[in-house]
């Protein structure tokens, strides 16, 4: 017994085993590096999270009084790697006596060596001194806070160590130059770069799956852990995509709605288009209307064929959504720069839901009209790259130049309204019919948009979100967990 416990002190491929946390070859060989600092450049789905929380134990686990300092790029990641910590500790007879502490996010051992497992803040990294500073997801993380922060934390110790493990992003800043200076042979970085077919979990078929659905830059990243070119711009939809769409012919049944789009500019369109469905058309399009007038066009279309509206609020585009509201009518704000569903993949909304209608696209969802020569040019000139921390975002509508794309952004919004998960989607549309049935049962006499509405399927009201912090997330407004509206204060 005494042998097993020197070597799983000494070696951490035996100590993964004694803890019930094997590591394949290619894990333990980076988890064994001796370098100042260890840069692991993995996709995703390679056993990372949990090969880094096996690294902490041991290293807590082989030394008494060490602090290991973990850093994730947000607060959900670290409880995470702290759960898996904490399950390793808790689970395995050579760790017995380990106290976990929760609310502290730190497991300390019975030898007085502590695991601490924070979010990328430098209210939460500054003033310790770690031996160990394992940081995930580096290429999500600002230079600055990885260089004035977190490798600050080991220049008291002259043996301490820096493990930046992440999936590649942009092939610029801190975490691509030093793997790339580990890859060159620098004497103080070692670089190890996982790769997904070694992964014998995953199968062939969900990488081929990938291989066919996604762009190759994003594939690249996710799949194969190669850096991708900062700024390389790729159309976000297929034109071979476009123009399948504009010769099918679906049944437009589902949910219904507007997406509109208002004019900024003096050459600008303000754009309405109608999504039943995966079924969009352009219902009509005005150039030089003042804002009360465009507001006044769209209450008499809503009377005519009533369904949630979603307008661009950014600008302009504020002053007819509150003007729509005042009259009652069932409209909404799409905030294009607002912060997405999934942050570490997309820019903003915008990118988000433009990826949505990409994949509609791709999976053949999407009816176009095949007269509208003009929308079917817009959406597939648009294009996105990818930011220098790995997200998509659209390329804007200056640096791309000719006219705006007007009827394609309207076209968007609408068809990500009815039919995006990652979109306005199903919860914000049963909520908006909630609104408009409120409206309309309020109101003596029902204005102009909600007469003759037909009566939706009821969904009880839900109120206030009442989800735990790290579960809600918000959209527009509503939580797309449980279709309820933020606290107040936030």
């Amino acid at each position: 017994m005494r042998l097993s416990l020197r070597d799983a002190r000494s070696d951490i491929g035996v100590f993964a085993k004694a803890v019930g946390r094997p590591l394949t070859s290619w894990q333990a060989k980076a988890m064994r590096a001796t370098t100042r600092i260890v840069v692991i450049v993995a996709p995703r789905q390679a056993g990372k999270s949990r090969t880094l929380a096996v690294r902490a134990t041991h290293a807590a686990y082989r030394r008494p009084g060490q602090l290991v300092l973990i850093v994730s790029a947000g607060e959900d990641a670290a409880r995470r790697l702290l759960a898996e910590v904490r399950a390793i500790v808790t689970g395995s007879e050579l760790l017995a006596g380990s106290v976990t502490d929760e609310q502290q996010q730190l497991v300390r051992l019975s030898n007085g060596s502590t695991i601490r497992s924070v979010p990328a803040s430098e209210r939460q990294i500054r003033g310790w001194a770690a031996d160990l500073a394992i940081v995930d997801e580096s290429a999500l993380l600002d230079d600055d806070l990885v260089l004035s922060a977190v490798f600050p934390t080991t220049s008291a110790r002259p043996d301490a160590q820096i493990i930046l493990a992440s999936s590649p992003a942009g092939a610029e800043g801190v975490f691509y130059q030093l793997a790339r200076a580990g890859e060159q042979g620098a004497g103080h970085v070692a670089t190890f770069t996982w790769r997904l077919a070694d992964a014998k979990w995953i199968s062939p078929e969900v990488v081929e799956a990938a291989r066919a659905s996604l762009p190759v830059a994003v594939f690249e990243r996710e799949f194969e852990g190669r850096f991708s070119d900062v700024g390389l711009e790729e159309r976000v939809i297929e034109r071979g995509w476009v123009e399948a769409a504009g010769g099918r012919d679906l049944e437009p049944a589902g949910d219904a709605a507007y997406g509109l789009d208002v004019a900024r500019f003096g050459s600008d369109s303000s754009v309405l288009a109608l999504a039943v469905g995966g079924v969009v058309r352009v219902v009509w399009s005005v150039h030089g209307s003042d804002l009360m007038s465009l507001t006044g066009k769209l209450a008499r279309t809503l009377a005519e064929r009533p369904a949630p509206v979603w307008v661009d609020s950014v600008g302009l585009g504020a002053g007819v959504l509150d003007r729509a509201r005042e009259l009652g009518l069932p409209a909404r704000g799409f905030v294009a720069n607002a912060k997405p569903i999934k942050p570490d993949r997309f820019r903003d909304r915008k990118a988000e839901a433009w990826w949505r209608v990409r994949e509609l696209f791709r999976d053949g969802l999407v009816d176009l009209d095949p007269r509208d020569g003009e929308l079917a040019a817009q959406l597939a000139a648009q294009r996105y790259q990818l930011s220098s921390s790995g997200r998509v975002e659209m390329v804007s509508k200056r640096e791309m130049g000719g006219p705006s794309p007007d009827r394609a952004d309207a076209a968007v919004i609408a068809l990500v309204s009815a039919c995006g998960a990652s979109g306005p989607g199903s919860v914000w549309l049963r909520f908006a019919r909630r609104e408009v049935e409120k409206q309309a049962a309020a109101a003596p006499v029902a204005p102009p948009a909600l007469r003759g509405l037909p009566r939706f399927e009821r969904v009880a009201e839900r109120g206030v979100c009442r989800c735990r912090p790290g579960v809600r997330r918000f959209y527009l407004g509503i939580c797309v967990v449980c279709g309820g509206t933020p606290p107040e204060g936030q």
